[in-house]
Parts: C-alpha cells; structure tokens; sequence
C-alpha cells in the first residue's frame, strides 16, 4: 500500500496527531489499539501494531552488544554461599551461567 499524498496535521499541546479516518481504516486500527511509533530515517514512522515486523536482528552491527557486556564486565560480582553438612560451595554466578551455555 502506498499514497502518493500526504495529510499535513498539527500536534496538539500534549504531542498528539491525529490518523486521518482514511489511513486508520485502511490498517484497520480501532479506537484503543496500540500502534508503534519509532524514529525512521526520514521521520517518524507509526505502525498498527498488529502489522508491524519483527524486531529481531535491527540491532545487528550497531555494537549494542559489545557496549552491554562491557557495561555488565562492570557491574558487581555477585557470590552466593550454601552451606550443608560439612560443605561450603561459593558460585561467581556470571561464570556459573557462561559454563553454563
């Protein structure tokens, strides 16, 4: 689906705009449905939430990943002690989960 028009709506004083009638029946949206609303290269894109795609992968290349490990390599270790009859076990959990994958 495409137009090759475009509807020019003012924001209202708490950031709100307005779906024309024609756009919202098209996709289908009612009153109380979610749409999402994300920044795109050429502005704001709002998507009935039922059409929208997957999510995944959209970070993939961005270094997303290498910034949060390196914020997780400085977070605390946590240890956790259990004791038994005679036993005494200590457990870095963050390795425990990584030997555990």
């Amino acid at each position: 689906m495409h137009y090759d028009f475009c509807v020019a709506q003012k924001v209202g004083p708490k950031g709100q705009v307005v779906i024309p009638k024609k756009f919202r029946d098209e996709l289908g949206i009612e009153p109380s449905d979610e749409v999402e609303v994300s920044l795109s290269e050429n502005g704001v894109l709002i998507q009935s939430v039922h059409t929208t795609k997957s999510l995944r992968g959209i970070f993939s290349g961005s270094g997303m990943l290498e910034m949060l490990m390196s914020d997780r390599r400085k977070e605390p270790r946590l240890s956790v002690r259990t004791t038994g009859v005679g036993k005494s076990f200590a457990c870095d959990l963050p390795t425990a989960i990584k030997n555990r994958q």
